[in-house]
């Protein structure tokens, strides 16, 4: 998906303004606070109930021209959990969703961590692809998989140790 210039350029109030999802009115009520207390703008919204963060992501995914991705419905493929460390992750965040032979798909709140991105391209030796996806969604995905899935590696290295090791019983 290609956005136009314009779109890229606009501020997140006006995209959430110009679909409607926030009034002229909140949107000044949520400007002020934020010159307050220099928290992010959809956050504000968020926070008050004003928007959802589904709406938002969608706003972020419309004024980067980003695919926004709904995390429910799709399961998350344990292969690809060892390509993310879970501290990128949890510290940005992001979670892996899909592979190819030259690229890596992941799942976002922050399109414009761009920092990670390179991070995660030079690790894994693959372009990366992003999508938004709502931050609360993303959080607990990322708990509980590589939570998940850490447990699951401990338990086949104990077991395949066990395994291998000598049997310490006498004859």
């Amino acid at each position: 998906m290609h956005t136009s210039t314009a779109t890229a350029r606009r501020r997140i109030g006006e995209v959430l303004v110009s679909d409607g999802a926030v009034t002229p009115e909140q949107l000044a009520s949520a400007l002020a606070e934020q010159q307050r207390t220099r928290a992010r703008l959809g956050e504000i919204l968020v926070d008050a109930g004003v928007i959802t963060e589904e709406q938002l992501a969608a706003a972020l995914g419309l004024k980067y021209g980003l695919p926004v991705f709904t995390l429910s419905d799709h399961p998350v493929d344990e292969a690809l959990l060892s390509l993310v460390p879970a501290r990128i992750a949890r510290d940005h965040e992001v979670l892996p969703i899909a592979r190819t032979d030259r690229s890596l798909t992941i799942a976002m709140a922050d399109p414009r961590d761009v920092s990670v991105i390179d991070e995660l391209a030079f690790i894994t030796n693959l372009q990366v692809i992003t999508v938004m996806a709502p931050r609360s969604r993303l959080r607990q995905l990322i708990e509980a998989h590589y939570s998940l899935w850490r447990w699951r590696s401990r338990r086949l290295v104990t077991t395949a140790s066990r395994k291998t090791s000598p049997s310490l019983t006498t004859p």
